[in-house]
């Protein structure tokens, strides 16, 4: 007979099966070939290594640190 724990493991291996299969099924969009915010050209390092990124590396920090401000 399962105890507590048991039923306990199973519900939390449950949402984590869950969780990465959800995680799985998002599609991978590609990686712009221009910053959205200030229209240099994105590095094809950085385009590599943050598949789907928008921005290059410096107007991402820069929209982060604003998006911090904001997040309350």
């Amino acid at each position: 007979m399962a105890d507590i724990a048991d039923i306990g493991n199973d519900r939390a291996q449950w949402h984590l099966d869950m969780a990465l299969a959800a995680h799985k099924a998002v599609p991978l969009k590609a990686s712009l070939k221009d910053c959205i915010d200030c229209d240099d050209p994105i590095p094809e390092a950085r385009r590599l290594a943050a598949t789907g990124c928008t921005r290059c590396a410096e107007c991402q920090e820069l929209s982060e640190k604003m998006g911090a401000r904001y997040a309350g």
